[in-house]
């Protein structure tokens, strides 16, 4: 028995075609847009790195002077009444809080030193 398959070479086989004839310049087309994906990410990357090191080398110089403030304005002679020393360290967590939130968001990004509020 023999079978013949019969295919129609109507509109449809003619818009195939014109989408292969076309695929070359899609195709170039779609590879510089990959390129300029890349470029704008590499340059992006580069923004949020300084960005980030700054906001760390800023972060670390705030712990260091709550700690260096904390050693040197700290209640820590017997001349200092108990409410002033509470007072004196009420006021310094509240700077450090003020740090910990710096913390939490660099920590976000696994850069966080370690910091304990006094």
């Amino acid at each position: 028995m023999l079978c013949l398959i019969h295919f129609s070479l109507g509109a449809q086989s003619l818009q195939t075609q014109a989408m292969l004839d076309n695929l070359g310049s899609e195709w170039v087309a779609f590879q510089q847009a990959i390129i300029d994906a890349d470029i704008m990410l590499k340059k992006n990357k580069e923004k949020f790195k300084t960005g980030l090191l700054s906001q760390a080398e800023e972060f670390r110089k705030r712990v260091g002077a709550l700690s260096s403030d904390f050693a040197q304005k700290g209640p820590f002679s017997s001349s200092i009444t108990s409410a002033d020393a509470i007072e004196i360290i009420e006021q310094f967590k509240l700077v450090s809080m003020s740090i910990q939130h710096v913390c939490v968001e660099l920590s976000l990004l696994r850069i966080c030193v370690l910091f304990r509020p006094i």
